[in-house]
């Protein structure tokens, strides 16, 4: 701007505030109870998403093996599934589905080529949150799950070379 130049500030109007009532509506607490109510109701429904998302992997896992020209693919959308569980394990109280996904996600993002190995651990990593669901393995600090993910955590990390 120039020396000297004039200006002029431009306030809009506030025509929200004429259109929401300032007295009203549900208090934090009935909406924080609304919240957990649904998250709740969902619990069971995530059970049976885990579970079908597992089958799923175990399917795209035994293509991969079977036909290595189709590998890459199906490992990539085995890795999408596996963002989804890493994203909503916590949530819904599995942490150590989260942790699994996760440990399964890494392998499948940074291991370049799909290999006999690589294919193990993906149906290792996949029996493991079968294991998980089925025995209904909630919190983080169950000790044979917490073995289980420092175990498969190891064997990406050797796969991967960090």
């Amino acid at each position: 701007m120039k020396p000297g130049a004039k200006f002029e500030v431009i306030n809009p109007p506030n025509s929200l505030a004429a259109k929401v009532s300032p007295h009203g509506g549900p208090s934090l607490e009935a909406v924080v109870r609304e919240a957990e109510q649904a998250l709740e109701d969902l619990q069971e429904s995530y059970q049976l998403w885990v579970r079908q998302d597992l089958d799923t992997i175990f399917r795209l896992a035994e293509e991969a093996e079977a036909d290595p020209g189709v590998a890459s693919n199906r490992l990539q959308e085995i890795a999408q599934i596996t963002h989804d569980i890493k994203g909503q394990g916590a949530t819904f109280e599995y942490p150590l589905l989260t942790h699994l996904a996760r440990s399964l996600h890494k392998l499948l993002v940074e291991v370049e080529r799909s290999n006999d190995q690589m294919l193990k651990l993906v149906r290792l990593h996949a029996d493991a949150m079968n294991v998980i669901l089925k025995e209904d393995v909630r919190g983080a600090s169950h000790q044979l799950g917490k073995h289980l993910v420092e175990m498969l955590n190891k064997a990406v990390d050797k796969v991967v070379g960090t």
